[in-house]
């Protein structure tokens, strides 16, 4: 909307308020996407720790059902030897 002046006035959105039911609804969700990065967390841990064990990344990727992609950029690049023999 446009001001006497030909100035787009700023809108000010009010603040959203929800009800009981809508702000337990809101904290389920967020205790689940909390609940959730910590299981990935985890998980990254775990391929971390059979890298060090030195498990082949292809074979970390098979049995987790992630890409070799996703495992790079999360971790790092890593050539192993036995990949070089599969």
């Amino acid at each position: 909307m446009k001001h006497q002046t030909g100035k787009v006035r700023p809108v000010i959105r009010p603040r959203w308020r929800g009800d009981d039911a809508q702000e337990s609804a809101l904290a389920a969700i967020a205790a689940k996407f909390e609940e959730s990065r910590k299981a990935e967390d985890a998980g990254w841990a775990a391929v971390r720790q059979a890298r060090e064990l030195g498990v082949p990344d292809t074979v970390i990727c098979q049995r987790a059902d992630i890409s070799r992609t996703t495992l790079q950029r999360k971790l790092g690049h890593r050539p192993d030897a036995d990949e070089a023999s599969e």
